[in-house]
This record gives C-alpha cells, sequence and structure tokens, in this order.
C-alpha cells in the first residue's frame, strides 16, 4: 500500500506538514525493521563463514566482519530501495552511491574490529561471541546511514 494512502486509511491528510511528519516517521521505522533484518542476515553470514574458518588473528575476524557486512548490504540495498524509499527498480545511481557509502561505512567497521581485535581475541569470551557483539555494535551507526540514504543515495526528485 503507498504511503500516502496508508496515512489516509489512518485519518492523516497525505498533504501537509502532519502528513509528511507522519510519513517520515513510518519511513524512519520501516528503515528500522530493514536495519534489524540486515543484522540477522550480517549475523548468519559472519557465523557461517566461523563455521568452516576459525577466528584467530585479526584478518580473520576482519574478513568475517566484512563478509556478515556486505551480506547485510545485500539485503539492506534490497528492502530499502523498494520498501523503504519506495523507488519501483533499482538504478545505476542509487546503486553506486550505495556502494559508496557502504564501502565507506565497511571501511570503518574493519577499522574498528580490527582496532579491537586484541581485546577481542584475548578475551574470556568466545571468540564467535566476542566479533557477534563487535558485529552489532557497528551496525548500530544506521541512524547516520539513515540521513545518508534519505538524502542523497535513493533521493527522489522533489524529496526534503
Amino acid at each position: 500500500m503507498p504511503q500516502g494512502a496508508w496515512l489516509a486509511s489512518k485519518g492523516i491528510p497525505p498533504g501537509g506538514r502532519l502528513g509528511a511528519v507522519a510519513q517520515e516517521i513510518w519511513r524512519l521505522i520501516k528503515y528500522g525493521l530493514v536495519g534489524l533484518s540486515n543484522v540477522v542476515v550480517s549475523l548468519i553470514a559472519l557465523n557461517l563463514f566461523f563455521f568452516f574458518v576459525h577466528p584467530t588473528s585479526p584478518l580473520t575476524l576482519v574478513i568475517g566482519s566484512s563478509i556478515g557486512y556486505l551480506a547485510g548490504d545485500v539485503n539492506s540495498y534490497w528492502w530499502n530501495r523498494g520498501f523503504t524509499f519506495g523507488l519501483p527498480r533499482a538504478s545505476w545511481g542509487s546503486f553506486f552511491r550505495f556502494g559508496v557509502v557502504s564501502l565507506a561505512a565497511m571501511a570503518l567497521n574493519a577499522g574498528v574490529v580490527w582496532g579491537f581485535s586484541d581485546l577481542l581475541l584475548h578475551s574470556f569470551l568466545p571468540a564467535w561471541l566476542q566479533t557477534n557483539l563487535s558485529q552489532i555494535s557497528a551496525t548500530l551507526s544506521g541512524s547516520l546511514g539513515y540521513v545518508v540514504c534519505r538524502l542523497w543515495v535513493f533521493k527522489t526528485t522533489g524529496t526534503m
């Protein structure tokens, strides 16, 4: 159901300031739902990697984390493009912009994992649990991601 129709069904006129605020809140909620699914997808990919490769060095932690991050990004692009931001089809422009943002975020995530790898590898917690906690904490940067996606990646004419 299009966002305007959904708002109208709830008694909120789709035009005007209240309608625009309600649409933005609904879009933010959908972005959060996609973000939760990204965490699940990335944790599944991460743990599948660690099922086959035991994390014993900073490099294996970064590789596993990056694989999980990439899996979450594929999920994120697919669902945010259509479900959250309502674009009917993928475009090379949005795909490229999303790739730029994702590579920057993945590099930042890899830096965080690498920076904490000594702590993670020498902790009393099992390595798989440490890396999962690291992956979840790196995923919490989604607030900034929403703003970038809304204003640049999935920008349509006339938005904001």
